[in-house]
């Protein structure tokens, strides 16, 4: 019976072994797999800050364009504002 027990416990010790190697790297794949969403959230929020500030330089276009004109009177220019930003606060 000894030698039974004997050859159990090699045969468990190796697997023992093993199987907390695997459960580390199965932990392990987890970290990385938290560090891989928290990267892939940073190029979300990235991409949405650059489709803003394309909205902004369109805008500044615009209003560059309109500032350029000197010769337009107050409502002319309230006009060509709303063209650009699509209203008029400026009433002249």
């Amino acid at each position: 019976m000894e030698h039974y027990l004997s050859h159990t416990q090699t045969i468990r010790l190796p697997y023992e072994e093993w199987a907390k190697d695997h459960i580390a790297r199965i932990k392990g794949m987890c970290v990385l797999d938290g560090a891989c969403a928290e990267h892939l959230q940073a190029i979300k929020d990235h991409i949405n800050k650059v489709g803003q500030m394309r909205d902004v330089i369109s805008l500044t276009k615009g209003l560059l364009g309109i500032s350029k004109v000197r010769t337009l009177s107050p409502h002319d220019l309230c006009i060509a504002a709303s063209f650009v930003t699509g209203d008029c606060t400026a009433r002249g």
